[in-house]
């Protein structure tokens, strides 16, 4: 046969180390046509194996990490998103897309601008900033109005991070709380410290701090200040 010889091995060398060589080699033939030698050449790709086998490596894990990504995504109670540097949508879950009224598909590859165009104009110099000071901005708190609920907001915790691709800026990711019920329930319980649970009047404790401030404010600029009590029969 004609045909090339080729074949990769690894050879322990002299000084004992393991190196990966590939041989190739073509037959010599003489006019009877027959094999009367070979020529070939022996390379060492050791070095090119490694590469190969971090980029294998480097390629797995980024399955591993897409995978566990899209699986954050989908269950994850929180809203998640991605945006590159011209603040394109390149990755939402579905928490985050139901607060635009759209879906992950059609939220994909739109700017934020189109996609939440009620909340870009706080949003875009806190971005702004973020790509200019490589900064994150941790649990920004913001009341907003949904555009599909007139008159009924949420409350929300924003958390904006810079994304590095190996020390290079590639965008921003997105992580939104909903604390809604949360902050409902904290104004529940303050309002509840400070009235009667019967008559919903001041109680004894907001009546204090009422009396403290009207007395601060009184004595800092000097009003005269009379303090009328009530009983409940008049």
């Amino acid at each position: 046969q004609d045909a090339p010889y080729g074949i990769e091995y690894r050879l322990r060398r002299y000084d004992g180390e393991f190196r990966w060589q590939v041989c190739r080699a073509l037959p010599v033939r003489n006019e009877l046509q027959e094999v009367v030698k070979w020529i070939g050449t022996v390379t060492d790709i050791d070095d090119q194996r490694q590469v190969e086998e971090r980029l294998r490596q480097a390629e797995r894990q980024a399955v591993e990490s897409l995978s566990l990504l899209e699986t954050l995504q989908a269950t994850a109670p929180v809203g998640i998103g991605f945006v590159d540097l011209d603040f394109r949508v390149v990755l939402v879950n579905d928490v985050l897309a139901a607060s635009s009224r759209l879906s992950r598909e059609q939220a994909i590859g739109r700017s934020l601008a189109e996609v939440i165009p009620d909340f870009w104009p706080e949003l875009e110099p806190v971005l702004k900033q973020i790509l200019e000071t490589g900064q994150p901005v941790i649990n920004n708190e913001l009341v907003v109005e949904l555009p599909a609920e007139p008159g009924h907001t949420l409350t929300v915790l924003e958390s904006l991070y810079p994304v590095h691709l190996q020390e290079e800026l590639i965008g921003i990711g997105i992580v939104v709380v909903d604390i809604t019920a949360r902050k409902e329930m904290e104004r529940e319980l303050e309002h509840m410290s400070g009235h009667d649970q019967l008559t919903g009047l001041f109680n004894r404790r907001r009546l204090v701090i009422e009396l403290e401030r009207i007395l601060r404010y009184a004595a800092r600029y000097r009003h005269a200040s009379a303090l009328l009590i009530i009983d409940v029969d008049n």
